[in-house]
């Protein structure tokens, strides 16, 4: 979960969505829903500009139309839709790309095949499970309430979220504030209520174990976690050394250490899924590793890499930096 949460563009996806549907509910409750449709479009361009992630948007505006349409009591408001969906359609073109965003986003996913978020879902993995079965939970709810818009938007995240796994902290942003309003329901309200101290006993002990959290995160705040991110190594870097680092510290290096030039980051359809899996299957320590370190003077890795191993014992290559996420070799 701290990966989905980690400082990146994917986080804008979140705030984004959750915007998109509160204006999509305005296209259904106004009468003449102008300023909605007009800020859905300044919406749409400035997320398309900070993630491609913006045509899960476009998506998620076409299914609202189809159900708005399909429902009787909504399909006055089918006009409205079918313009929103025109608009975002059109607004996410207004980019680098262009219309060959979908293409780059398509590229994105086929050469991330080997990237662990990127993964289909996993039904054996229960913090996965846990989190479709709030969607789903959110997805019953609102189709049960005949919401047109929460159903579209969160049966194209739970879809989204089987194909990739990257998709799922969406589909329980979306589930969420249905599950919400279902719980102030006077049934659910009569419930909580013969179980107050319950409830009161546990919401309490949540609340301080969050503060605590958040007190004991505080020096790190706006930093690189160093849970997961060697700093230090980073710095002790030579400059301009050649590095070959594991593929979730590279953007790091090129963010403080922009002069040393790295061997890969997450920008996978730059570098292409060939080039991530050999990375990868160095690190593990398989093949000619003399030969898959060619070019390179430096080496930052986990210690507990096959890779990293192999240096240890290799005169070769001598140990600069350790910490426990990972260690500096330098080339003899």
């Amino acid at each position: 979960m701290t990966l989905f949460l980690s400082a990146r563009p994917q986080l804008v996806d979140y705030i984004a969505v959750l915007a998109l549907v509160m204006l999509l509910q305005r296209l259904v409750e106004v009468p003449k829903p102008v300023w909605p449709l007009i800020a859905i479009a300044v919406l749409t361009i400035l997320w398309v500009n900070l993630h491609a992630g913006a045509l899960l948007g476009v998506a998620i505006v076409g299914a609202s139309a189809l159900l708005v349409f399909l429902r009787r009591s909504t399909r006055s408001r089918s006009g409205w839709f079918l313009a929103a969906l025109l608009v975002t359609m059109l607004c996410s073109l207004v980019n680098p790309y262009g219309a060959g965003l979908l293409a780059q986003t398509l590229q994105v996913k086929t050469e991330s095949t080997v990237i662990t978020e990127w993964q289909p879902f996993n039904p054996a993995d229960p913090l996965q499970l846990v989190m479709l079965a709030i969607g789903l939970l959110g997805l019953g709810v609102a189709a049960r309430r005949g919401d047109p818009v929460f159903t579209a938007a969160i049966a194209v995240a739970a879809c989204g979220s089987v194909a990739a796994m990257r998709v799922l902290p969406i589909l329980v942003l979306l589930a969420l504030p249905v599950l919400a309003a279902f719980a102030s329901h006077e049934v659910v309200l009569r419930y909580f209520a013969s179980r107050r101290r319950l409830f009161f006993q546990g919401a309490t002990a949540v609340l301080v174990i969050a503060i605590g959290l958040a007190v004991f995160n505080l020096p790190f705040f706006g930093r690189p976690d160093p849970a997961h991110f060697p700093r230090a190594a980073i710095q002790a870097i030579p400059a301009g050394c050649k590095l070959f680092n594991e593929y979730q510290l590279g953007g790091l290096v090129i963010l403080e250490r922009p002069d040393v030039p790295v061997s890969i980051d997450s920008r996978n359809d730059l570098y292409g899924a060939e080039r991530v899996t050999q990375s990868l299957r160095v690190l593990d320590g398989q093949g000619d590793l003399n030969e898959g370190l060619r070019g390179a003077d430096c080496v930052l890795v986990p210690p507990a890499t096959g890779l990293a191993r192999w240096l240890n014992t290799n005169p070769g290559w001598v140990l600069k930096s350790a910490e426990p996420t990972a260690e500096l070799f330098i080339r003899r």
